[in-house]
């Protein structure tokens, strides 16, 4: 019987082990989680939109980074939070 008895304690230790260890590594996934989400919230291209910044896409639908991606009398898109408007460069200007 004394045999019986140190089996079940042991069985309870370690079944006590593996759950605190369940408990810790699915706490910290839930963490590793949370940063990923704030990350990709500050990343958000439509929260950007929101903050006031536009995209520019040219006729092809590709982005826009320069001023020297577009010539005068290309038809250029901006991307606005709440919609899109189309144009058309009509001069070039060099910032200094």
């Amino acid at each position: 019987m004394f045999g019986l008895d140190t089996s079940e304690h042991r069985l309870r230790v370690a079944a006590g082990r593996v759950t605190t260890c369940t408990r810790r590594a699915v706490a910290d996934e839930e963490r590793e989680q949370a940063g990923t989400r704030r990350v990709l919230v500050a990343f958000d291209p439509v929260r950007q939109l929101e903050r006031g910044w536009t995209l520019t896409l040219d006729a092809d639908g590709a982005l826009v980074r320069r001023a020297a991606d577009v010539r005068p009398g290309q038809r250029i898109a901006t991307r606005f939070v709440d919609g899109q408007r189309t144009s058309v460069v009509e001069a070039e200007e060099v910032s200094r």
